[in-house]
């Protein structure tokens, strides 16, 4: 599956593997979206992190753009970011969905 961002301009690319009933990001090592995401949830913040903790993006570079962009959505991080820029009593409204 390929994914076009306007704003960006540059293409995300997955794969649907029917065998394994995985999108997979990273061809090179056979890393699915499922194992990327959880490095990502896990701590991992950078492109680099991601591929110490599951080895995506360590031989060619094609995913880098899509697990960077992963990284980026990223519901967490996105808390995380939001805890980090606003008071402890917003930040905790925000984790609750009451903003």
């Amino acid at each position: 599956m390929i994914f076009i961002n306007p704003v960006e301009n540059y293409l995300i690319m997955t794969f649907n593997i029917p065998s394994i009933g995985a999108m997979v990001v990273c061809l090179c090592e056979g890393v699915s979206e499922k194992r990327v995401q959880r490095a990502i949830e896990q701590g991992a913040s950078s492109r680099r992190q991601v591929t110490e903790a599951c080895g995506a993006g360590g031989v060619c570079g094609g995913c880098h753009t899509t697990i960077v962009e992963m990284i980026r959505q990223c519901p967490r991080r996105r808390m995380a970011a939001a805890s980090a820029s606003s008071s402890p009593a917003e930040a905790s409204s925000l984790a609750i969905g009451i903003a």
